[in-house]
């Protein structure tokens, strides 16, 4: 089980290149290698949300599901960022047998989503009173907060050798705070004003923020 509190802005087109260069400037930024999730997509639902999560080279995808523990929190760092803050909880496994278990849950008429997702990584210590920001590669700190600039292209399940090159393109901006549940909130506050300070791009705005359920109900018919 995996507690989290988190704060995402989704925006169409791609990341402006001020964005990627703000995101990369401390010189701590990893980009992942890219991947594919599958989304479940339950219609009118914005607080649960349930997928296959690949890991590159493995071919042992996870299951996951994560449902939203409170209300989203209206919040706002400095004059150009505000958004919804809310809490979620996580239960994940990884079935010995990936593609016999996704075909017994993916045979019926259920609404799936794949998304290709290109992350970039950066991530803060909050073992101490103050944010430190650590080596999102190697460090694994037990309280934290991880930011993310991520790349987005989605495709209806079933669809057929996908040409991920014409899908639409969406880039995400989001806080994801990790450790004693009743500190998650503080973290990402802390993070968010410390980063968000310099932020002079683009206003991020509060209609642009939203769960990965709420984007995911844009793509299905």
């Amino acid at each position: 089980m995996f507690h989290s509190a988190e704060i995402r802005w989704f925006m169409e087109g791609d990341a402006p290149d001020d964005v990627r260069q703000w995101f990369t400037a401390s010189g701590f930024a990893h980009d992942e290698a890219p991947r594919v999730d599958e989304y479940l997509v339950l219609p009118g639902a914005t607080s649960t949300g349930v997928k296959f999560r690949q890991y590159p080279g493995d071919d042992r995808a996870s299951f996951e599901i994560k449902t939203r523990t409170s209300d989203p929190v209206a919040v706002r760092f400095g004059d150009h960022a505000s958004g919804q803050m809310d809490t979620w909880v996580k239960w994940s496994c990884r079935p010995t047998d990936v593609a016999s278990f996704r075909e017994s849950i993916t045979a019926g008429e259920e609404l799936w989503v794949h998304v290709e997702k290109r992350r970039c990584l950066r991530k803060f210590s909050l073992e101490g009173t103050d944010p430190v920001e650590v080596n999102p590669k190697t460090d694994r700190p037990p309280e934290g907060c991880q930011l993310e600039l991520t790349l987005l292209r989605a495709a209806p399940a079933g669809s057929q050798n996908i040409d991920w090159a014409s899908a639409d393109s969406w880039w995400s901006l989001s806080f994801e705070a990790f450790g004693k549940p009743d500190s998650l909130t503080d973290y990402v506050q802390k993070v968010a004003t410390l980063t968000l300070d310099s932020w002079t791009m683009k206003d991020l705005d509060a209609a642009d923020s939203y769960s990965y359920p709420h984007w995911l109900l844009r793509f299905v018919r």
